[in-house]
């Protein structure tokens, strides 16, 4: 008799279609079956008014091995016997047209004649049998104008199969079931406590206003109830965005130890314990059977420590747990919060329900003790009532429901439409229910929700709903309710209590493995970050120094100062990368740091490139002949663009979609992450930043190439090649590093990143750098014994080429010798005179060939020099030719 309900009624495609449509045609098919079976009752009222009730409520559980204790833990009664007293109250009331609960009743006085014969009614004890009230119903001698109860879940939905065969109106005490009240499934049965999508709304509305919104674990059995339950929490997390995962467990069944056995509470404890997850919302349908295993799970787990914020969601009878339990059940209910609605007379007895209730006298009393359906005295659940009864004993939780279920019934029954006849069908009853609003013990009762498949539960926003606090002794408190605007808000006078008496909740996560970045990798990277900017910084200062030099000046010093500077920003890169959360950086300085590196990275790889780059091309051009002067600004216009280029899309990257510090997980179970920079579009704007960044190494590939006749000491061609090919290996052999490592190990990521951003400015300083100092080195030593450097005194011998004879006026490109002393100062000799090509060719002896216009003043801002002159000194240039200073060439 137990159906499922169709997943529409969640508002989500978590079932498949086929499911409902199962359960749809199993029902029907129940219900087929039901009513061609000779049934004697039916839901109709008789034109004399008379009513008889079919009561359900539980006396015992367990089979009717225990009595029903409930909430309030009371030994004078059992849930069962105060709903019995609660359902007593209504009838009488009813009867009596007595409106000092129910004001509505005070209209009724002249056009109803509705009375209810409780002798003729049903009361039954619904914990008993499992199947027992369904079978008391089907066998029942009189005829029922309405089923009222019961207080579960299971029993309710054989009933409400029932009450549909046979057209009865079905009024339920309390059921959480979707399925029990659906248009669909029971269009004739009603509810007068609140569904699971209600309660599921307030579990969720709970726990933002905790703020624990992050990290939730439901925990539900495997069931059909349980599995609604976890669907409708879900669709509510969902749109209040609180992140959360489910994990099921088979809850303890005797019929079936061995599902029990393959799927226990341990497991799914055990993995939310594994993923961090602080706040647990427990689902239970047999919480009595189910809370010892998982009390006894979460102690052998160490999860009673305080680090854990527990949530009872819908049924859940705390206080039985605390008298009796041991110690492993009572430490793990400490602390926790349950999400129920409790009528305010509980809180107030001066409310009419609880006034009424203290009234109650001795007749009550004797009715109570002349129809409660327990008749042995040995018997669980027997109560046997005092007079003083009302007086020394709370209602307990549910009788307000119940009496609210009785009044539903037959004040819909007033308002029913009659047949000719007088007589009122089932379907009418059951018509005018669901279309009541009246004023009852719990608070406003209507039904009806926003969608009409819904149409048969309880309106949201007529009860009321708190947080109980479970704290030590087994007291409770009511710490948070929801007040007048649907808002949850904390009474002032008291505190909620957490799990080890504490006043603030644990954190929302364990904490987890984050990756930070080790102090010791850290002091490594400034380490070498230092010593590459230190190098940088010291190639610029012996640059300045020997600036004069001819080593130096053959090298062109602006754009050595411009390859340091670029190697310094380089290094600078290193900086961004050395930070995280565990060094004290917000979010907002680690987003910054993060753009920042690509500036560096780019903007200094393009001034070392750039900058060599130029001055081959600057050489080049002096050896083409083609111009009387050759500046910087004539050959710094690529280096100028590559520069504004790579500023124009680092300038856009930043504005549009900006490099962030995210934390990425790496291990769903464990939360391990990892901190990395990342941007969603960070590929459109990478990639031309990456040809903008190779393509002066391509440049100055080239341009090397080109250059590679020239003298070494002017163009360092094979040095050139070699720091590309340095260049080309690192980067092969870091990218994919960095790559693989980016999402796994922060260590990794970082020493790849590393590598590459400190290998770049070192190998550009030590192939630039490093053969010049040696050159320069021997020059000042005066080593180098082949020749290649004469000394002061010796004689050499110079041939010009491209001067014209003086007696021909012909171009004759001849050689002429000519000598030099170094007791001088050096000087060419011979007939240099203004040749046709306005160019001279001219060969020092011992050295290499160079080439100058008529005006070597004007060539690189200066004019020749040999390389036969030493430090400091000039070339004398006879024949027109201008004493000038020493030159780059």
């Amino acid at each position: 008799l137990s159906k499922s309900t169709p997943a529409t009624l969640y508002q989500t495609q978590h079932r498949p279609p086929q499911y409902s449509k199962m359960s749809r045609r199993m029902s029907r098919l129940c219900l087929l079956l039901l009513q061609l079976l000779p049934l004697t009752v039916r839901g109709d009222i008789g034109p004399d008014g008379l009513c008889a009730l079919s009561v359900f409520s539980p006396f015992t559980t367990n089979n009717g091995t225990q009595s029903a204790v409930g909430l309030f833990t009371s030994p004078n009664t059992t849930i069962g016997h105060s709903q019995l007293a609660a359902a007593i109250m209504a009838i009488q009331q009813f009867n009596e047209r007595n409106s000092s609960v129910v004001p509505q009743l005070a209209e009724l006085v002249e056009d109803c004649n509705i009375q209810v014969d409780l002798e003729k009614s049903l009361l039954y004890d619904s914990g008993a049998d499992a199947f027992g009230s369904a079978r008391a119903l089907y066998r029942a001698v009189e005829e029922p104008c309405a089923i009222i109860g019961p207080f579960d879940d299971s029993v309710a939905e054989q009933l409400a199969t029932l009450a549909m065969a046979a057209e009865i109106p079905h009024v339920v005490s309390r059921a959480y079931s979707l399925g029990v009240t659906s248009e669909t499934e029971n269009p004739y049965t009603t509810t007068v406590y609140p569904d699971l999508l209600s309660s599921a709304r307030q579990v969720a509305s709970y726990l933002s206003f905790k703020e624990r919104t992050d990290h939730v674990a439901i925990i539900y059995g495997l069931s059909d109830l349980g599995l609604q339950r976890y669907e409708a929490l879900r669709v509510e997390f969902r749109e209040r965005m609180i992140g959360h995962m489910g994990f099921s467990f088979a809850e303890v069944a005797t019929e079936l130890q061995y599902f029990t056995d393959l799927f226990p509470p341990i497991t799914a404890l055990r993995e939310i314990k594994q993923r961090g997850q602080r706040t647990i919302v427990f689902c239970l349908d047999n919480p009595k059977s189910s809370l010892q295993p998982i009390a006894d799970a979460i102690e052998e787990l160490d999860m009673n420590n305080g680090d854990y914020f527990f949530v009872f969601h819908d049924r859940f009878d705390p206080n039985q747990y605390f008298d009796g339990a041991n110690q492993n059940l009572t430490d793990f209910v400490k602390g926790s919060a349950w999400i129920v609605t409790v009528p305010e007379f509980h809180l107030d007895y001066t409310l009419p329900f609880g006034a009424s209730w203290l009234s109650q006298g001795k007749d009550t009393v004797d009715t109570l003790n002349e129809v409660i359906p327990v008749e042995e005295e040995s018997s669980p659940g027997f109560i046997f009532t005092n007079d003083d009864f009302f007086q020394t004993t709370e209602a307990e939780y549910g009788a307000g429901f119940m009496f609210d279920a009785i009044m539903a019934a037959l004040i819909g029954a007033c308002q029913a439409h009659r047949s000719p006849d007088g007589s009122i069908s089932g379907s009418s009853h059951q018509a005018a229910i669901r279309n009541l609003n009246f004023t009852g013990a719990t608070g406003t009762v209507a039904f009806g929700a926003e969608v009409s498949e819904r149409a048969g539960t309880r309106q949201e926003g007529t009860v009321p709903w708190v947080a109980v606090n479970f704290i030590d002794d087994g007291d409770v408190d009511i710490p948070e309710f929801v007040n007048a605007e649907g808002e949850w808000q904390s009474d002032q006078g008291i505190d909620f209590v957490y799990a080890k008496e504490r006043t603030s909740g644990p954190p929302l996560r364990a904490p987890t493995k984050a990756n930070y970045l080790t102090k010791g990798l850290r002091v490594f990277g400034f380490t070498l970050m230092s010593i590459a900017m230190a190098c940088g910084v010291g190639s610029a200062i012996w640059v300045f120094m020997n600036r004069k030099h001819r080593v130096l000046t053959a090298s062109q010093p602006p754009f050595l100062y411009l390859i340091c500077l670029g190697t310094i920003v380089q290094s600078a890169s290193i900086f961004t990368i050395s930070f995280d959360e565990s060094y004290g950086w917000t979010k907002g300085q680690l987003d910054k740091a993060c753009m920042a590196m690509p500036w560096l990275l780019a903007l200094g790889h393009i001034l070392v490139y750039a900058s060599i780059f130029t001055k081959l091309w600057r050489v080049n051009k002096v050896l083409q002949f083609t111009r009387r002067k050759v500046s910087f600004v004539q050959v710094g216009a690529p280096m100028f663009l590559l520069l504004l280029g790579a500023i124009v899309i680092l300038v856009l990257w930043t504005v549009i979609d900006p490099l962030t510090w995210e934390r990425d997980e790496i291990n769903e179970i464990t939360g391990e992450n990892v901190g990395t920079c990342e941007s969603r579009r960070a590929e459109a704007f990478a990639a031309p930043l990456l040809a903008i960044i190779l393509l002066p190494t391509v440049m100055t590939g080239f341009m090397a190439y080109k250059t590679k006749d020239v003298d070494e000491q002017y163009t360092e061609g094979w040095w050139i090649f070699t720091l590309i090919t340095i260049h080309l290996q690192i980067m092969f052999v870091t990218t994919p590093v960095i790559i693989i490592l980016n999402d796994i190990s922060t260590s990794g990521r970082y020493l790849g990143f590393l590598l590459m951003m400190w290998s770049f400015p070192m190998s550009t300083l030590c192939s630039i750098f490093i053969p010049k100092m040696t050159t320069h080195l021997y020059a000042v030593k005066g080593w180098g014994g082949d020749g290649s450097t004469p000394k002061r005194g010796e004689r050499g011998n110079v041939r010009v080429s491209g001067l014209t004879d003086q007696s021909s006026n012909k171009n004759k490109n001849q050689y002429h010798d000519a000598t030099f002393s170094s007791t001088s100062k050096p000087s060419i000799t011979g007939s240099a005179t203004k040749a046709p090509e306005n160019t001279a060719r001219v060969e020092l002896a011992g050295s290499s060939t160079f080439a100058a216009q008529q005006d070597p003043s004007t060539i690189l801002q200066s004019s020749i020099t040999s390389p036969l002159a030493t430090k400091g000194e000039q070339v004398q240039e006879e024949n027109g030719f201008h004493e000038g200073e020493t030159a780059g060439i």
